[in-house]
């Protein structure tokens, strides 16, 4: 499971309670299930607790390595 904040969102928060502007914080967007697909894996986003719920369950029952990414909404 990997939770995606599109960035380095921890750094880009601190910067933000310094007072600072963040930048060289943001990422492009990666799409990545993708190379776990292309290694004969599952990959899979889940956009909401339901969708986790299910990638979760879906994953124990499959013989392959499962990655599921959680978008993270930032401000």
């Amino acid at each position: 499971m990997v939770f995606d904040n599109g960035g380095y969102g921890e750094v880009r928060d601190e910067m933000r309670a310094r007072g600072d502007a963040p930048a060289a914080v943001g990422l492009v967007p990666a799409d990545l299930p993708a190379p776990a697909r292309a290694y004969g894996g599952h990959g899979t986003r889940a956009y909401d607790p339901a969708a986790l719920a299910r990638a979760v369950t879906e994953a124990l029952d499959r013989l392959c390595s499962t990655l599921i990414t959680v978008p993270e909404e930032t401000p």
